[in-house]
């Protein structure tokens, strides 16, 4: 064990005794580390200068600035797992809206009370509002030579899940609007689809993709 410096001895010369009586192997490493130790330092420093002028607020371990407003994203596209989404409609009867939802389409029945009724909808939360002047579509738009009512809703389901929907439906007795069929066939974006009507005169669409990639596909 080496004896401290004396206090009158400058720390850089004795640094440089303690190099000296090193091995040319010990001294090598030593001159290999610190090279090393600059080269990352000023990588570092590169990437830090690039972040901030790039205006990012994500660090090098990615966490996001709760500071920095633009950090703070409202949708993500690249989630993997959908958030529950949330729609609220107007129907005349809450009776017929359980029998329809819940019974027919088997969506298990949520909270309530005697205004309204909420449904799980495919996981998403659907809420039944008795508002008798607000129900019904009114308006509809051309798409693929079809009338598609402009309100409307519904779910992208598979193929499977589609066909046992029509299926059903036609059992039931339920009156399309649009057929169950296929459109844009061959096209970007070719789906099943159908489109029929709860009992308040609300326009429901079940569609289904071959490939669910091809969902946003254009």
């Amino acid at each position: 064990m080496r004896a401290p410096a004396p206090e009158n001895v400058p720390y850089w010369l004795t640094a440089m005794k303690v190099f000296n009586s090193l091995s040319m192997i010990d001294q090598s490493i030593l001159v290999m580390v610190r090279s090393n130790i600059y080269r990352f330092s000023a990588f570092l420093f590169m990437v830090k200068l690039t972040l901030a002028s790039a205006g990012s607020s994500v660090a090098i371990a990615g966490h996001i600035n709760p500071h920095h407003p633009a950090s703070l994203p409202i949708m993500s596209v690249a989630e993997t797992a959908l958030p529950p989404f949330h729609l609220a409609f107007p129907v005349h009867s809450l009776a017929a809206a359980r029998q329809f939802y819940g019974e027919l389409l088997g969506c298990p029945e949520g909270r309530s009370s005697d205004a309204w009724v909420d449904f799980n909808f495919y996981g998403h939360q659907i809420v039944a509002h008795l508002a008798p002047d607000e129900v019904g579509h009114r308006h509809t738009s051309a798409v693929d030579g079809n009338a598609v009512p402009v309100r409307h809703f519904g779910a992208v389901l598979s193929m499977e899940q589609w066909q046992a929907a029509a299926d059903k439906l036609r059992k039931a007795g339920i009156e399309f609007i649009i057929e169950p069929h296929v459109r844009f066939k061959g096209e970007v974006g070719e789906q099943a689809t159908m489109f029929f009507l709860d009992p308040s005169g609300n326009a429901l669409e079940f569609k289904a993709f071959a490939d669910m990639s091809s969902l946003f596909a254009r």
